[in-house]
């Protein structure tokens, strides 16, 4: 590597550091500090290797590299039953860098693919791994992205989270929305192509310092992944930083178009209208945001199906044009005035 790549390496991860610290620092010493620090990362991929390459050269070549590149003993975990009942755990060491990769595979149904995942992945780790994995079949099955909003007032942003922050095009499953601290924005286990949800994460830097941020996780799987054509570890890593970001969005509710449908249309009295929408701003209030659109059709007899009151939130565009051009798996960072929230 050269001195120069090493040098903007040293950067980004000084300016990794700095956020932590400086989150830290301003929990004691600042009130009024009103920006908040959005970290991008990727928390982990998985990738499926084809059972005709087990145990052969290529697929040995791959776990090998793993074991030598393991800084201690990997641990292979065996569990009863039919599926996946062997599962070896690698702490590795690339570029200065501690990553876990897991991979699991079956002795006993042989038409089962191994899955590899490994967790906080970056730009250079796969790069130096895909060599090793187009050299057999496989498939990208599933990523995870983050965004850590990291801020004084991260009990402020969790609020806006939970009252404004929607998956696009979500199926009509049943899920638990809230459990502790962790709100979900669909059914993240039985849907077959995303998934969502925020809750609050202790960060912790290198020099030991801990600050609380709001985490935002965006999983695609292998259903939107394949439709993306991202088939490949080489697909992904040409991936458009934009796609993930595609299936979130900061929403609210539209009430002058709600009053105004009810009131020209509907001929609902002024009264009506207005506990309408005191109850309304309540179900805002309790993260019932999603439900809305559907409560307020059914005061409207003449819907159509395509109406809507929701729009974007006015933080939506800002957020949006803020991380544009910035990359997921490289880890870049930015800033958002909390008070767009507002």
């Amino acid at each position: 590597m050269t001195p120069e790549k090493l040098q903007i390496e040293q950067h980004d991860q000084n300016l990794k550091n700095d956020c932590y610290n400086y989150m830290h620092r301003n929990q004691i010493l600042s009130y009024t500090e009103q920006s908040t620090t959005v970290m991008m990362s990727v928390d982990f991929i998985r990738i499926s290797i084809d059972n005709i390459y087990f145990n052969t050269k290529e697929y040995l070549s791959l776990f090998n590299e793993f074991s030598r590149m393991s800084v201690t003993s990997s641990k292979l975990r065996v569990t009863g039953g039919e599926g996946y009942n062997m599962t070896k755990k690698y702490i590795i060491k690339f570029n200065n860098q501690i990553y876990k990769v897991e991979a699991s595979k079956s002795n006993s149904t042989a038409y089962l693919p191994t899955i590899i995942k490994i967790h906080k992945p970056d730009t250079h780790l796969l790069k130096y791994l895909e060599p090793y994995l187009k050299l057999m079949l496989h498939k990208v099955n599933a990523v995870e992205f983050t965004l850590d909003f990291i801020g004084y007032q991260y009990c402020q942003i969790y609020k806006f989270m939970d009252e404004h922050l929607l998956i696009n095009w979500p199926d009509k499953k049943k899920f638990k929305k809230k459990y502790k601290t962790t709100f979900y924005l669909n059914n993240i286990r039985k849907s077959k192509s995303k998934g969502g949800r925020c809750y609050i994460k202790t960060l912790t830097g290198d020099d030991g310092n801990t600050v609380e941020s709001v985490r935002v996780e965006v999983l695609l799987k292998r259903r939107i992944l394949q439709r993306k054509t991202i088939n490949s570890i080489t697909d992904f890593l040409k991936m458009d930083n934009i796609i993930p970001l595609k299936y979130i969005a900061f929403q609210n509710f539209n009430f002058n178009y709600f009053y105004n449908k009810m009131s020209d249309e509907c001929h609902y009295c002024k009264q009506d209208i207005e506990s309408l929408i005191s109850s309304f701003k309540n179900e805002i209030k309790n993260g019932n945001l999603d439900e809305l659109n559907d409560k307020a059709k059914a005061h409207y007899n003449n819907d159509d199906g395509y109406i809507t009151y929701l729009k974007h939130h006015s933080f939506h565009k800002y957020f949006m044009s803020k991380a544009s051009g910035l990359s997921f798996i490289n880890g870049d960072i930015f800033s958002v005035d909390v008070e767009k929230m507002l």
